[in-house]
């Protein structure tokens, strides 16, 4: 159950975008098939199989996606607590940006 409210915390934030509606999708349909519908009907081993082939299928797969991600996780990760500060707030977000655009390797 913990995994499920990660999973769900983590599309509603990245629930934006392009990119991100891909994303959203691609989990929702996991989410629905590995957890609502096999709930009853698939054990634990299928369940993991389930589990993997939704990260294999709908993690991000090319350099832009990865500097996407990288940029939002920084962002939340780094920067929320200077929400009420504007001018730090834009700095921690170009501190994401270089960062990201200079560790961002393609797989």
């Amino acid at each position: 159950m913990k995994l499920a409210v990660v999973v769900f915390s983590i599309l509603v934030v990245l629930g934006t975008g392009v990119d991100a509606q891909r994303l959203y999708g691609c989990w929702g349909g996991c989410y629905n098939k590995c957890f609502i519908d096999g709930r009853n009907t698939m054990t634990k081993s299928q369940k993991l199989a389930c589990e993997y082939s939704c990260l294999n299928t709908c993690i991000p797969s090319t350099p832009t996606d990865y500097a996407y991600y990288c940029r939002r996780g920084c962002s939340l990760k780094r920067c929320r607590q200077l929400v009420t500060d504007g001018a730090k707030l834009e700095e921690c977000f170009g501190r994401c940006t270089d960062l990201c655009s200079e560790s961002v390797v393609a797989p």
